[in-house]
């Protein structure tokens, strides 16, 4: 099975809606699945986590892939991308509503950032 697209819909709902397209690698068969999860900040990490993870219309993919999907849009909540060397970013809380997102963080200086 291949990712052949994802579509990343914010609902009014405080929820994430992901369109997915597969393909099968054996029949060459397309398949598309609708997965919605909701985004939550663990205290721990100041990380995104998707939580309530279900399927519309009951039809789930292996545990693996959606493993894969999880983790790749935890990738994208993340605010790694944007550290630079002295500055470290931790996720407070994340706010979504239709069509945007707002994540609102803590910046840690440690010391000024150079070139």
């Amino acid at each position: 099975m291949s990712l052949e697209s994802v579509h990343c819909h914010l609902r009014d709902t405080k929820s994430i809606q992901m369109d997915v397209t597969l393909r099968h690698q054996s029949s060459g068969e397309i398949e598309s699945l609708t997965l919605v999860a909701t985004p939550r900040v663990d205290p721990q990490t100041g990380q995104v986590t998707l939580t309530q993870i279900h399927y519309l219309e009951n039809q789930a993919p292996s545990q693996q892939f959606t493993g894969i999907l999880v983790n790749k849009a935890k990738e994208v909540l993340s605010l790694q991308n944007f550290e630079m060397r002295g500055i470290s970013l931790r996720v407070q809380t994340v706010e979504i509503k239709s069509g945007y997102i707002r994540l609102h963080a803590i910046a840690k200086m440690t010391h000024f950032p150079s070139k």
